[in-house]
């Protein structure tokens, strides 16, 4: 209980500093938020155009799609928000072979390596995907019961924590490529969750559903919102579980390595 207390003081402080530091920057401050707004628009105008050639998107329609990306826009939102400044750093550390000052602290490694900064501009962005899953919802006129919220709600949950599994295999691969463009790709390649996986290949669908876990991220909780439960609405759960204890053993075993090599 006590190393709780500790972790979340050491949390708050960096959310504290994290939102005078932005504030430091007024006039970038404002652009980013007009830059949050542009992304927006650009996505929006983007899936009206493909919705203006046709009524559907395989199985979709407009505002399912719509459902899809607002979900995917506001876990990951979230990863901008609480997780991506201080991924990114952590990497340029091992890089840089300065990683040694979070390793000597009294708190977990891998805790300091995660919670480092709060880029509290990026709230905007989690509100903008809230009202963007608002807007679609009214759009569909469905009654959605409440067991179905509270499955959702456990699956975004189980999603952030994939997303940030996922990447976080990025930052202890760091160790081994001395390099930060691994995670750069890994976010890359996650903008593809942004729209609803069915609408691929079924072989590809397999591969976001297997090797990348992409399919977690966001169809599957639209799907629960829809109604359309199956097996995948379940095993994302374990699938959370696994890739969290993959990435934590995988950055653990990095830290051995490293330790070895800097003695």
């Amino acid at each position: 209980m006590q190393a709780l207390i500790h972790h979340l003081k050491y949390y708050l402080a960096i959310v504290k500093l994290s939102y005078m530091t932005a504030l430091t920057y007024r006039a970038s401050h404002v652009l980013r938020y007009f830059r949050i707004l542009m992304e927006f628009i650009i996505s929006i105008i983007f899936i009206n155009i493909v919705f203006s050639k046709t009524s559907n998107l395989g199985a979709w329609t407009r505002p399912e799609v719509f459902l899809v990306f607002a979900i995917w826009t506001t876990a990951f939102s979230a990863h901008f928000l609480l997780l991506s400044d201080s991924l990114h750093q952590t990497s340029r550390d091992i890089r840089e072979g300065e990683i040694d000052f979070l390793l000597t602290r009294p708190l977990d490694s891998q805790f300091l390596s995660t919670f480092r900064a709060v880029h509290v501009d990026n709230i905007f962005r989690v509100f903008g995907g809230i009202i963007m899953m608002i807007y679609s919802l009214n759009h569909l006129f469905v009654i959605i019961p409440i067991a179905n919220w509270i499955l959702f709600g456990a699956q975004f949950i189980a999603s952030v924590v994939i997303l940030y599994s996922f990447l976080f295999l990025g930052v202890s691969a760091a160790f081994a490529t001395s390099g930060t463009e691994q995670l750069n790709i890994l976010e890359s390649i996650l903008q593809v969750g942004k729209y609803p996986m069915d609408i691929f290949n079924p072989k590809i669908t397999i591969v976001m559903s297997s090797i990348l876990p992409l399919i977690f991220i966001s169809t599957i909780p639209a799907r629960t919102l829809l109604g359309k439960l199956d097996y995948l609405s379940w095993i994302i759960f374990p699938i959370a579980g696994i890739l969290f204890f993959i990435s934590r053993t995988a950055w653990k075993f990095a830290l051995r390595h490293y330790s070895s090599a800097s003695s």
